[in-house]
């Protein structure tokens, strides 16, 4: 989700792997609530908004929110950025805050679905409703590739691009019934590509506490 007041600095190149293929559009786009547009790899816009609205993108979760130029309005991705159970939370707060929210309707998977407990429990957000889906809630949590993960990230942020996609295929995979289908895999595998992508999928999992599902637990102890 983007929230866009104003415009956003010229230009905006958007599209993942662009070389020297670049191309400026002339043409004014007018969308309105509830309406989709879909920008051509490569080229640069610069979109407006006279009021406060919210926009939602779909584009590789490895590229900068200022498309490929930076500037002040860009949000880096530090390297050491911390990405555990409870910063999640807390960004849910904030996220539901700044959509001046009352009470959403919220589904929450895995740790999406910790992160909703943790968004009530800790956070204090009330929902209209919750539908949780193999929340990661319960102790003892983790696998053993977690434990693995956890005393070797480093070793595993480093793996060659072919080497961590095979075994983010195999680990999404194991999650799976029923054989995922390539479209299915392609969704779940493109935020975790490239550099910054491969280092979070790993880094998130070093993070992962088991004292953040305790304190959800142990709530009304």
């Amino acid at each position: 989700m983007l929230s866009i007041a104003g415009d956003v600095s010229w230009p905006a190149l958007r599209g993942s792997n662009i070389k020297n293929e670049c191309r400026r559009s002339e043409r004014e786009i007018l969308l309105n609530e509830g309406q989709f547009f879909i920008i051509p790899r490569g080229v640069e816009h610069l979109p407006i908004a006279e009021e406060e609205c919210h926009v939602m993108l779909f584009e590789p979760k490895s590229l900068l929110n200022t498309g490929n130029k930076k500037n002040e309005k860009t949000v880096e991705k530090p390297e050491n950025q911390t990405v555990s159970e409870n910063v999640q939370s807390d960004l849910l707060e904030a996220l539901v805050e700044h959509w001046q929210l009352g009470k959403p309707q919220v589904v929450g998977h895995d740790f999406g679905g910790l992160a909703a407990l943790r968004g009530h429990f800790i956070n204090g957000i009330s929902y209209g409703a919750l539908h949780l889906i193999d929340a990661v809630a319960v102790l003892p949590s983790g696998s053993p590739f977690y434990a693995h993960v956890a005393h070797h990230e480093a070793a595993f942020a480093g793996l060659p691009p072919y080497a961590h996609e095979a075994l983010f295929r195999a680990y999404i995979q194991h999650a799976a019934y029923y054989p995922l289908r390539e479209e299915a895999i392609e969704i779940d595998a493109a935020p975790w590509r490239g550099d910054i992508g491969q280092a979070v999928f790993y880094r998130q999992i070093a993070q992962a506490d088991t004292r953040h599902i305790a304190v959800v637990l142990n709530f009304d102890k």
